[in-house]
């Protein structure tokens, strides 16, 4: 079971001839990745290929539809089979054995990760989800930051300048965008994320983090850092809806 794209009409839709873009049957789901000490699980494999460069959607057209983006669209149809499958998909995660306590989405302009996460809640039944407990950084905090980092002052001066540039143009309130870091090597030094607010009584045991992909996975591995700092002592886990096509 792949993904159709018609590029004509914006339309994307599920056949179960082939495994374009996605797999998408319980079949060969959920698969595994681990980056450093972070094991990610995803519903959906996304598979490697040569795409039309004229196609909408880029490499997840289907996550394109969910999110509103590129005017892309699908059938009610072809939803409800993609749902069919995750009903199938998350007990095989379940079975792995992992539990947590916390689920935790990560941060996005889209609802897309706060809605997958409730759907797992809603079939687990497992945990706690708490969306507002990681925020993304604001441009004042990390020019607060940038003194702390272990790098050479010449890799500091460059990036005080790129930061002071979105600074001027955005102010230290808006959530710092990683890409504003032109030198792209030095991107890695910046979380993008920090600590929000929660209100539980106890610190957790386990964490699940959601995210809706993972391509580089840097921003789960962020995201991990910043809740181990905190919680040292939680295991942590992510789950996202479609994986690494790497």
């Amino acid at each position: 079971m792949g993904f159709v794209v018609d590029a004509e009409n914006r339309l994307v839709t599920v056949d179960h001839s082939h495994n374009h873009f996605c797999i998408t049957t319980p079949e060969g789901n959920p698969v595994e990745l681990m980056l450093g000490t972070l094991k990610v699980t995803s519903i959906f494999a996304r598979t490697k290929g040569k795409r039309d460069k004229n196609d909408p959607g880029d490499n997840s057209p289907m996550l394109y539809v969910i999110k509103g983006l590129h005017e892309l669209r699908t059938n009610p149809r072809d939803i409800a089979m993609l749902c069919a499958s995750f009903r199938q998909i998350l007990p095989l995660y379940l079975g792995r054995g992992f539990q947590w306590d916390w689920i935790v989405p990560l941060p996005s302009s889209s609802p897309v990760c706060c809605r997958f996460a409730d759907k797992v809640f809603k079939h687990t039944n497992q945990g706690v989800c708490y969306p507002d407990a990681l925020e993304k950084i604001t441009a004042g905090n990390v020019i607060a930051n940038l003194e702390d980092l272990r790098i050479s002052s010449k890799d500091k001066t460059v990036l005080r300048g790129d930061i002071k540039r979105f600074i001027d143009r955005h102010g230290e309130e808006k959530p710092f965008q990683i890409k504003s870091i032109h030198r792209v090597k030095l991107r890695k030094h910046i979380n993008p994320f920090m600590l929000g607010n929660v209100t539980a009584a106890a610190p957790p045991r386990a964490i699940l983090l959601i995210d809706d992909m993972v391509t580089s996975g840097a921003s789960l591995v962020s995201a991990e850092a910043i809740l181990k700092q905190q919680y040292p002592d939680a295991r942590i886990e992510a789950l996202t809806l479609f994986g690494s096509s790497r």
